[in-house]
């Protein structure tokens, strides 16, 4: 019996597996859609316009990128209006003399609106050293050239007295606009041009503050200024016509040495120092770029009867816009290009993670 039974276990069959219990369906993840201003956008709405939930129509966002490349495109229209000037004097001798010192204010002021009263605060605030070096970099460099320049270079008396007023002058106010296209820091730009000038040391700021729809504004002002600097330089050549062609290579080079020689000691000075990249190029551009409007307008007052010294005022007016513009030009090219390999390397790291 036992040996039977043994043999009938043997051959029962198995148990069934007891039943499943069913598992809960988890509930299906949503899609993602397009972001709330990229939806607005696509719908031809508003779109945010970056500060306190305010929306910028359709059309204004159109117009704003329009002025901004047209912003980009600053050495062009300085070059046009240079050459405009030259050949057809009539196009820019109703911009009288007596209007570029408050063209230079409203392009300082234009720039100025671009930032917010916080910011202007952040540069006494954040590392005030960077003012002060700014403004000893823009009064030793420069003036160390244009004294070896006018001394050297065999200029005659009038254009070497002309070479040195321009590089004793203070930042001009076209560095903004460069520092802007640069990308550079712009607080600090405009600081130091403000606090070489002793211009608007308190009026920028406050009437940043005070200035309602500030945060719309800044969206044209940078082209306005550059409109206005674009009227001052195609003045000051038509004004100057019989100077200008009477000008040769030599004094030419001198003004092209000058600048060039700013732009690069002043970014390589502050790259010694171990400074970041966007404050180098904030130092290259203040340094590089001088008041040539102003001095302009000094050379006629205290030089009436020797029109000749005006040449390099005038000549530096159009060298240092556009080789600081072309400099700006590149770097702005470069930092995009960093943005998107840093973009594209964190959307790289992301899907590994993943």
């Amino acid at each position: 019996m036992g040996a039977l039974g043994a043999g009938a276990a043997a051959r029962a069959p198995p148990r069934p597996p007891p039943p499943q219990q069913p598992q809960p369906r988890s509930a299906p993840r949503p899609r993602r859609g397009p972001a709330p201003a990229a939806s607005a956008a696509a719908a031809g709405g508003a779109a945010p316009l970056g500060g306190g939930g305010e929306r910028m129509p359709d059309w204004e966002r159109r117009v704003a990128g329009a002025l901004r490349f047209g912003t980009n495109l600053f050495p062009v229209w300085v070059v046009l209006a240079a050459v405009a000037g030259f050949h057809h004097p009539p196009l820019f001798t109703w911009f009288r003399d007596s209007y570029t010192t408050g063209s230079l204010m409203a392009v300082m002021l234009a720039m100025g609106l671009t930032l917010t009263f916080q910011e202007m605060g952040s540069v006494f605030t954040r590392q005030p050293q960077l003012l002060l070096l700014g403004m000893a970099l823009q009064y030793t460099v420069l003036p160390t050239i244009g004294w070896a320049i006018s001394k050297w270079w065999g200029l005659t008396s009038s254009l070497a007295i002309g070479v040195a007023l321009v590089s004793c002058m203070p930042g001009g106010t076209a560095s903004n606009i460069v520092a802007y296209i640069a990308k550079g820091d712009m607080p600090l730009s405009v600081m130091m041009t403000t606090a070489s000038t002793l211009m608007a040391v308190v009026t920028t700021p406050l009437l940043t503050s005070l200035l309602v729809a500030v945060s719309r504004l800044r969206l044209y002002t940078p082209f306005l200024a550059t409109v206005i600097v674009v009227l001052i330089v195609g003045s000051m050549i038509s004004t100057n016509v019989a100077v200008v062609a009477q000008s040769g290579f030599q004094i030419i080079s001198a003004v092209f040495c000058l600048h060039s020689s700013g732009f690069a000691l002043g970014y390589l000075i502050s790259k010694a120092m171990g400074l970041s990249e966007q404050i180098c190029r904030t130092n290259s551009i203040e340094v590089g770029m001088q008041s040539s409007a102003l001095a302009a307008v000094l050379a006629k007052i205290h030089f009436p009867h020797d029109p000749v010294i005006v040449a390099p005022c005038v000549l530096s007016a159009c060298t240092h816009a556009t080789v600081g513009s072309l400099l700006a030009g590149y770097w702005s090219w470069q930092s995009s290009r960093e943005e998107a390999a840093a973009a594209g390397g964190g959307a790289a790291g992301g899907g590994k993670a993943a």
